[in-house]
């Protein structure tokens, strides 16, 4: 007999805490239409579905270019106003001949003939180039742009997400999403910009008496700070020796997954491994299983790729210093306003129990972690930073194999915090699809008195 774990079968999934439109059932509702030029004596745009089960955009030439701008249409979901949002949608079908735009947008506002702003994630056709910009009333400003070859007759996965002040896009393949081919990043975080705004997607002619023809698919937009539940057992099918579970899992949960079985609930082994694309609620597991007893299943996240909290000691972590008398040190911290560590006992700092000495450089590099194959891994750690503001403190690389730097951390750690402060960020995409080391590098003024330093406990990278 076979059972699934109970725990799984009771999970509740809930809310989608999203908008997902396949066009399955052949219609727009619950989109409005923009088609600005047609409201000024233009010919009407026209809204198809191929097959019943996609979206086409098809626009005519603009009637007064000079004054109107170029051919443009599109289609947004008013109904929710998002302020973090990740949007996805699937690009299947477009005129090559065309010099064309299309593509999402993100936080919309003012909807209009000359007045939609917000963000968008666009190709231009023409240059086979892919563009992250900011709209101010239908006036583009680009954020950053990657070179891309898209090829007619295949689909592709189209991704933005504006996080706080953090915009970021990247395009997949949409029949294998689980790596982006593309990311696109500003050098910075977005400051001043659009807060809220609703979703959608649309088509701009990129020369003035042009047209647009373009097909969409699987629109999605969610919040990603959404509430988590655990993955759930949907379905179960054995084969002889093949186990066949299909899983769901929230929309804003897409990630790696491992499928587990036991005898008991004590005992664990890993039977597969399997991943849900982001914006995706389904996965599935097919695995050998050749055991007779009854067994149990259960689904759950795979580990981190790398974690440390410093309580083993510190395996493969290396310390130098450059310039000055502070090093690093493991160990219970003993400052004047940090007396414990994160989580148990250790963690490292810049000398533990008195200050920091001036004119000081020194270094603390992570074992190796390797993240070939993975999909956009993040890091996260705990920090605590007792410097001169503004003129000393820690700035965090990611380096190769060989030891060069290949990218940074955008914020440089010199404002003081009050105890523990998490950090997370999306490791840049310099760093993907190799080995990597990510290094803390301490640096001090040469002014007297001093304060801490910088402490560091709890380190993931998932």
């Amino acid at each position: 007999m076979i059972r699934l774990a109970l725990a799984i079968i009771l999970a509740a999934i809930g809310a989608a805490w999203g908008q997902i439109d396949d066009f399955d059932d052949g219609n727009s509702d619950g989109w409005t239409r923009s088609d600005v030029l047609a409201q000024v004596g233009g010919t009407p745009a026209e809204f198809t579905f191929p097959d019943g089960n996609r979206i086409r955009l098809k626009s005519s030439p603009s009637p007064d270019p000079e004054a109107l701008g170029p051919s443009r249409v599109g289609l947004f979901r008013e109904d929710v106003s998002y302020t973090d949002v990740t949007v996805v949608m699937d690009m299947v079908a477009w005129d090559a001949n065309l010099a064309q735009d299309f593509g999402i947008l993100a936080r919309a506002q003012t909807i209009g003939l000359g007045t939609t702003s917000g963000y968008a994630l666009t190709v231009d056709v023409d240059e086979q180039t892919i563009y992250l910009s900011r709209l101010d009333n239908e006036v583009a400003v680009t954020l950053a742009k990657i070179e891309l070859m898209m090829e007619v007759g295949k689909s592709y996965r189209f991704r933005l997400s504006a996080i706080g002040n953090k915009i970021s896009a990247g395009v997949a393949d949409a029949v294998s999403p689980g790596e982006e081919l593309v990311i696109l990043e500003p050098e910075g975080e977005e400051e001043g910009g659009f807060t809220e705004g609703v979703n959608g997607f649309f088509t701009n002619s990129g020369v003035a008496e042009g047209s647009t023809d373009a097909t969409f698919d699987r629109f999605i937009a969610f919040d990603p700070s959404g509430p988590a539940t655990p993955p759930q057992i949907a379905s179960y099918e054995r084969v002889e020796d093949s186990v066949m579970i299909g899983y769901e899992v929230p929309i804003q949960s897409g990630g790696d997954y491992v499928l587990e079985s036991s005898a008991d609930l004590q005992e664990w082994s890993i039977l597969g491994n399997s991943s849900v694309p982001i914006g995706f609620t389904q996965g599935s597991f097919t695995a050998t299983d050749a055991t007779v007893q009854a067994r149990y299943y259960r689904v759950s996240q795979a580990p981190p790729l790398f974690t440390e909290d410093f309580e083993k000691g510190a395996e493969g972590w290396t310390t130098s210093v450059t310039t000055g008398d502070t090093a690093w040190e493991l160990g219970a911290p003993g400052a004047p306003d940090l007396m414990e560590a994160h989580s148990g006992t250790q963690t490292y700092g810049t000398l533990l129990d008195h200050p920091f000495t001036d004119l000081a450089t020194t270094s603390l590099r992570s074992p190796v972690i390797d993240l070939a194959g993975k999909r956009r891994p993040r890091i996260s750690f705990w920090h605590h930073v007792d410097v001169t503001e503004g003129a000393e403190g820690v700035q965090v690389n990611y380096l190769n194999e060989a030891g060069d730097v290949i990218g940074s951390v955008d914020e440089i750690f010199w404002i003081r915090t009050e105890g523990w402060t998490r950090f997370e960020a999306d490791l840049p995409a310099e760093a993907l699809d190799q080995k990597i080391t990510v290094e803390w590098i301490f640096r001090s003024d040469g002014n007297s008195p001093n304060g801490a330093g910088f402490f560091l406990d709890d380190v993931i990278v998932d």
